[in-house]
């Protein structure tokens, strides 16, 4: 974790869990990623304003091509196997700590796909990824109180609460509160002193 954990990666990592593809976002999937971020009340509480056109989704596309090019996000599109160009959700990591070797995840899935454990799949990959390519210490959730199924999902694959940050985030005339959750690294807590 020389520079800002080591991103760019040259070529975008490729995961594959038993029933799912994690691959780089592009814009040939613009289509698919609008139907999961244009949801209004699946995403009711995203924390960002659902996408209103496809438009919006090419924006959100350029956006982390370029924050994976600047090293402060990591975020892969989730494909069932078979069906690969068929986005039903991204999940990946955004701003990144590397002197404290922390990271936060972030996901969102197709409310189609919801219910079969696919999230619960990709996020165990993905924070296996953190840890052992990343060299994360520390991954953190920050969830809406009121976003049960998330909630689950986040400890489903071992993330602890451990608080409650009250009006957290401002979002459309609202304050919202926010459950940090957190998931550390099984290595040794040392790391190199040299950030």
């Amino acid at each position: 974790m020389s520079s800002l954990v080591d991103l760019p990666f040259a070529v975008h990592p490729r995961i594959e869990t038993e029933r799912l593809v994690l691959r780089e976002i592009t814009e040939s999937d613009a289509e698919a990623l609008f139907a999961v971020c244009s949801d209004d009340e699946w995403l009711r509480l995203w924390g960002a304003p659902v996408h209103k056109t496809v438009a919006d989704t090419r924006k959100m596309i350029v956006n982390l091509k370029r924050a994976h090019q600047e090293g402060s996000q990591l975020r892969w599109g989730i494909s069932v196997r078979g069906a690969e160009h068929h986005l039903i959700g991204a999940a990946g990591f955004f701003r990144f700590l590397p002197y404290h070797y922390r990271a936060e995840i972030t996901y969102e899935q197709a409310r189609t796909s919801s219910g079969k454990g696919y999230m619960t799949e990709a996020l165990r990959a993905i924070v296996g990824f953190g840890f052992e390519q990343l060299d994360l210490h520390t991954i953190e959730a920050g969830i809406d109180p009121g976003h049960g199924p998330s909630l689950r999902v986040a400890e489903r694959i071992g993330f602890k609460r451990e608080g409650y940050l009250r009006e957290n985030y401002f979002f459309q005339g609202k304050f919202y509160d926010t459950i940090l959750c957190t998931m550390f690294s099984p290595k040794p807590a040392q790391r190199p002193y040299n950030k």
